[in-house]
């Protein structure tokens, strides 16, 4: 029996909405503004059952991005041990219900949005389309890229920054080993299942040396970017999702899996910014000063960190990050992150800019999103609906401009798309977003170079003699 994916999300709303209808909202932020979470609730539903008709991948990966980092952060509010920022924040408590308004506005803004212009993902990368050629020279190539990745890690690591030069950290930042994860993953889906077995280990053996090496570098998403890629990899290529219930319970335990390895990325993270050797007894040492063994900790910090709801209230509730959140300083930061040779501006990322404006300057690099709603909103206002249309023009016309006789990198292509669209409803400013797209972009224009050459029959010179 297979069960669509949107029926999961509409099941996970659900049990949201009968659970607020049951607690007492007293003690929480929440407490005016019952009418507000219920609205929102119900446009998610309202979402999901149109969603059942049309079956639109955009409007699907929408509702999930929506669902998880959004009203799964629901139940989490009444926990009494919660981290929040709407709380330690100082925001306004009696504001709450016009924040949740505007949410509503937002969201509801985007769905029709989608609806009007209606961007679809090509079905032309269908399975067995890649030559086992084809296949070994990518995933050679992957490699090649991986463990130049290795060396950067190994000889050139900073956690306060890149020690390369500028070029060089600009050739870094286009082949990555995230990339590689995303080429290997869509080669893997769309590629026949008799290649994909025959190449087992070298598919799985790199799959695993990237998480392993993103983990040991302190990053903490990058088990659950594989499987996020994974996800958005089946859209691409299927459609809206319809899985059987074993391939639930294998993504659930993924998950799972990917929660622990980010909190134990955040240890190792720990060990290169505290300067501590790379050994056991340092690692058993600040995993116990961070964590300690209370479960009650694992579960807010998680909840923290999918809280995009907090993210979103606390953003636009104060003026403090408007000079940051406008297209003028978003230009100036595209113009200094891709022009060679230093910075013009010099002005960060606005993501990076939002976090000093509150925490003030720090020798690690970190940032602070804005969500897609907060920057729509903090820019445009109730206009927004109009830039809403813009970004999914652009995104519907690049999905059906892209024309390309190898399946492989429509596939690539669209994948691409899904992956810019994320980090579009991530909400790390405009700026971030066009850097990622031209970085990421030039890497996924190689990969299908080299797919498109090693695609083409090899002619032989026949002797006129």
């Amino acid at each position: 029996m297979r069960i669509a994916f949107n029926s999961i999300l509409m099941a996970i709303t659900l049990f949201v909405l009968i659970f607020f209808s049951l607690v007492d909202t007293a003690g929480t932020y929440l407490v005016s503004a019952d009418i507000e979470v219920y609205l929102l609730l119900m446009s998610v539903l309202l979402s999901l059952i149109i969603n059942r008709q049309v079956k639109n991948e955009i409007l699907e990966f929408l509702n999930t991005f929506f669902v998880f980092f959004y009203v799964i952060r629901i139940p989490f509010i009444f926990n009494d041990a919660l981290s929040s920022d709407v709380l330690s924040r100082g925001v306004d408590i009696n504001e709450i219900s016009w924040y949740l308004f505007i949410l509503v506005v937002q969201y509801l803004y985007i769905v029709i949005a989608i609806l009007v212009v209606n961007p679809r993902i090509s079905k032309n990368a269908i399975r067995n389309a890649v030559s086992e050629k084809v296949f070994k020279k990518v995933l050679f190539f992957c490699y090649i890229v991986f463990f130049l990745n290795v060396l950067k890690t190994f000889l050139f690591f900073d956690i306060y920054g890149s020690s390369l030069n500028f070029i060089l950290a600009i050739i870094g930042s286009i082949f990555t080993e995230r990339n590689v994860l995303m080429v290997v993953i869509i080669l893997s889906i769309v590629s026949e299942k008799n290649l994909v077995l025959k190449y087992k280990y070298s598919v799985s053996g790199i799959v695993l040396m990237i998480i392993a090496l993103g983990v040991y570098a302190g990053s903490k998403s990058i088990t659950i970017e594989f499987i996020l890629l994974l996800y958005l990899g089946l859209l691409v290529t299927n459609g809206p999702l319809k899985l059987k219930i074993r391939s639930y319970v294998t993504l659930l335990f993924g998950f799972i899996f990917g929660i622990f390895m980010y909190f134990f990325g955040i240890v190792t993270r720990g060990l290169h910014v505290g300067n501590y050797d790379y050994n056991i007894s340092n690692f058993k040492y600040l995993y116990s000063n961070r964590f300690g063994s209370d479960i009650e900790y694992f579960l807010n910090s998680l909840s923290y960190r999918i809280g995009y709801l907090d993210f979103f209230i606390q953003k636009i509730s104060t003026t403090m990050y408007e000079p940051y959140a406008n297209l003028l300083y978003y230009f100036k930061s595209i113009v200094d992150n891709l022009t060679p040779g230093g910075d013009i501006f010099g002005v960060p990322y606005a993501a990076t800019a939002i976090f000093t404006a509150y925490h003030g300057e720090s020798d690690v690099a970190n940032s602070e999103f804005l969500t897609v709603f907060g920057e729509a909103h903090i820019i445009f206002g109730f206009f927004s609906f109009l830039f809403y249309l813009v970004m999914l023009f652009f995104i519907r016309y690049a999905l059906v401009k892209f024309k390309s006789s190898y399946a492989l990198n429509t596939a690539l292509f669209n994948l691409f798309m899904l992956m810019s669209f994320y980090l579009w409803l991530r909400g790390p400013g405009l700026d971030m977003l066009a850097v990622f797209i031209v970085y990421k972009g030039i890497f996924v224009v190689f990969v299908m170079f080299i797919i498109k050459y090693y695609s083409k029959p090899s002619i032989r010179r026949i002797s006129l003699e």
